[in-house]
């Protein structure tokens, strides 16, 4: 998960934009074109973000290092995207800022929204201690390249895992994808590197409303513990991943 100290990716850059003072005073001689196309930037990111709200599917905006993997943030409960900041330039600041003061102002008028996972937060970053205390009840779901694909209980979401190379090819050439099939679209989900040659995994649907799913991901050789990781059906992206965990440690968590 990429880290952040607040929801807010942003800079001087919205001060800036909205002539409240601070680093905005260092550019009060800038030409006008620049200033437009940083205030057409900040109302595209703001429309974004309604335009999002109103899909059910808000996000936050992260800056961080390219390739940095977007996870769930604690503070709304949802889910993150990574900025790379190395991409980073005044016209996509100003859009990152216009998308999360367009968030920010709409939690403080009208609480988190709807989309929020925020009551879910110990089910999603703690994967391992929820798929363990599932076990408890019931048998966990299969996923196979041999096995059939599974619906979830509601019928909006399938899961399948597939292989992806020719049937006259042998099928350790390439790893099997996990399909993800939506009411909006079908997707192939990357697993996490370090497991992305199994062919056979469990998981449960995650909590009632949640949209979510909890898999058990084991080495494909057996060497060390499983991963745990929480799948966003809405979106189908890895929200937490817990690393591999052995012997007293597992034990520790799955009562913990």
């Amino acid at each position: 998960m990429a880290s952040h100290g607040s929801f807010y990716a942003k800079g001087c850059l919205t001060l800036f934009i909205a002539g409240m003072g601070g680093c905005a005073a260092s550019s009060q001689h800038a030409v006008p074109k620049p200033l437009d196309r940083l205030q057409t930037a900040y109302d595209q990111g703001r429309l974004e973000f309604q335009t999002e709200l109103a899909q059910g599917r808000p996000t936050v905006e992260i800056y961080g290092d390219e390739g940095a993997t977007p996870g769930f943030d604690e503070e709304t409960g949802l889910p993150q995207v990574v900025v790379p900041k190395d991409d980073m330039n005044p016209t996509l600041a100003g859009r990152v800022s216009g998308h999360n003061d367009a968030l920010r102002e709409y939690i403080e008028q009208s609480g988190l929204p709807a989309a929020s996972r925020k009551k879910w937060e110990g089910e999603i970053l703690h994967p391992g201690r929820y798929f363990n205390d599932q076990m408890r009840g019931e048998s966990p779901l299969r996923l196979a390249t041999d096995a059939p694909r599974v619906a979830s209980p509601d019928g909006r979401f399938i899961l399948l895992l597939r292989e992806t190379t020719p049937d006259t090819r042998p099928a350790a050439a390439t790893p099997p994808q996990l399909i993800l099939f939506t009411p909006m679209a079908q997707q192939a989900v990357p697993l996490p590197t370090t497991l992305s040659e199994q062919r056979d995994v469990s998981f449960f649907w995650g909590p009632s409303g949640s949209d979510t799913a909890v898999f058990r991901l084991a080495p494909p050789d057996g060497a060390g513990g499983p991963v745990f990781s929480t799948l966003d059906l809405r979106t189908g992206q890895w929200l937490h991943t817990e690393p591999p965990i052995s012997g007293s440690d597992a034990l520790s968590r799955s009562a913990g």
